[in-house]
């Protein structure tokens, strides 16, 4: 799903970096910080959840801003996983253009 959406999103005229996992996500966020805008993550990604990749970015950035996205309801997830209520969350399947709409309407 990472390659068709950062094409599409990359459309719109976004910058996307990608990672295959949690892990790889906390190393690009490493390097490139200050140049992300928003992050977003899976609510279960391999190796490391998403909601523990916001952890480690937000010691960083908590400033930036995330977006969950996840084939699971957010209720329905165990609380290890579930992102605070307070940040936004997508449910899987959702459209491009739902995804870019919901991008567009945290960034602004």
């Amino acid at each position: 799903m990472r390659t068709p959406v950062k094409s599409l999103l990359e459309g719109y005229g976004y910058t996307v970096l990608t990672a295959s996992d949690g892990e790889q996500a906390i190393d690009i966020f490493g390097r490139y910080a200050e140049q992300i805008d928003l992050a977003v993550l899976d609510l279960v990604m391999p190796k490391t959840s998403g909601r523990d990749v916001w952890v480690a970015i937000e010691k960083t950035r908590p400033d930036l801003k995330v977006l969950f996205i996840s084939g699971h309801a957010a209720t329905s997830v165990h609380e290890d996983f579930a992102p605070p209520s307070s940040l936004p969350f997508l449910s899987k399947p959702f459209s491009v253009i739902d995804l870019a709409n919901k991008i567009r309407e945290i960034l602004d």
